[in-house]
């Protein structure tokens, strides 16, 4: 499937991979992000053509997926290193401050 035809939980779950979760670590954040609390009921549309939406609309996704992920890295793997690329990309999104934990 190329990358134009991904669906939005395949372009995030791709987007994990890129940074280097592993496929099944992968697909386990994208569990915990659809049962999170805050992202459950905004009614997500997990299975709609990424291509269909704003990438502005893609990088909100990824924002709510990118916070679980670093909630799962600091339980799991608190020493990973792609827990600070994630950490990095929220201060160069201004999302995060260099003191956020």
């Amino acid at each position: 499937m190329g990358e134009d035809h991904l669906t939005i939980e395949e372009k995030l779950t791709s987007e994990l991979e890129s940074r280097g979760f592993e496929p099944q670590e992968a697909a386990t954040v994208m569990g915990l992000v659809k049962m999170h609390e805050t992202i459950s009921p905004l009614n997500i549309p997990w299975g709609d053509p990424a291509e269909s939406y704003k990438a502005a609309q893609i990088e909100i996704f990824w924002g709510l997926v990118r916070n679980v992920a670093i909630q799962y890295l600091e339980g799991h793997k608190p020493k990973s290193w792609v827990l600070e690329v994630l950490r990095q990309e929220g201060i160069a999104a201004g999302l995060q401050t260099p003191d956020d934990p």
